[in-house]
This record gives structure tokens, sequence and C-alpha cells, in this order.
């Protein structure tokens, strides 16, 4: 390892990209490029509020959004758990409020009825339940989506 980088045989330099440059990687037209970047984001929120939060800055969350409407599940799968990371906890309440922001509820909600993947449907049912800590108003209008 040199610096950021690290070097393998035949000179081939890689390096973690930074929280920024993942967020980018959501929105390129590669799908497993959007995939893993999703699973990365998902692996870098766990457990790490600040980096809930600058992902939030970065405007990490409305492309996570989009991605619930993308047609791979894996995509479907890394973006809810992304979400889920994002959304859980008190002190993550501004999060869950850029979700709805960005329209997740409806998202998530058109996701749970469509997809016949049920770890994706367990994933969409775990960032509604940390949504719903936010604001007791949301849960009427969540529970009007989903009946």
């Amino acid at each position: 390892m040199i610096g950021d980088f690290f070097i393998f045989p035949g000179g081939v330099q890689w390096r973690d990209p930074d929280l920024h440059e993942v967020i980018e990687f959501l929105s390129n037209p590669n799908s497993v490029i959007k995939a893993n970047a999703a699973a990365y984001l998902q692996h870098l929120c766990y457990m790490d509020d600040p980096v809930k939060a600058k992902t939030r800055q970065l405007g990490g969350i409305p492309p996570l959004v989009q991605l619930l409407s993308h047609e791979m599940p894996e995509i479907h799968r890394n973006s809810c758990g992304a979400l889920r990371n994002l959304s859980y906890g008190r002190q993550n309440d501004e999060n869950k409020r850029a979700i709805k922001n960005a329209s997740g509820v409806t998202a998530l909600v058109r996701l749970l009825r469509k997809s016949p993947d049920n770890e994706v449907k367990e994933l969409v049912t775990g960032v509604l339940w940390n949504l719903s800590s936010c604001d007791v108003s949301w849960n009427y209008h969540c529970l009007q989506l989903v009946t």
C-alpha cells in the first residue's frame, strides 16, 4: 500500500472510493456499478451516524429512492439496505424526513406491492418501520398507502 492506493501485481492500483464518489456511482449507467455503490453505501452507513448525516448532506438519499424503481432485484435489495441503515435510530430523523421528501414512502410501498422477492419485502418493511418512528402523522399516511 502506498498512500491511499493498494498496489497489486502487475502495477494495478486500487483505492476505496470516498463517500462523494460512492454517491455519484448510484447514478452510473452501469447497473452493476449502481448495485455495488448501494451495497457499499449500506456498509458505510451501518452504525455510523456521522456517515449517515454526510450521505444526506451530499444528496445520497434521492438517488437511492430512485433505484427502488430499477428492474434489478439486487439493486432493490442493496438500495433498501442502505435506506434502512440511513433511517435507523432516533438521531437520524433528518434522514427519515429526507427519504419521505424524496417520495420514498410511495416508492417503498410500490416496491412492496410489486416485488416477488421476500428478502426485498423484508427490507422494505424494515425501512418503513424505521420511518414510522419519526412522525405520528406519517403513520396514518403510510397506512393509507398500504391498504
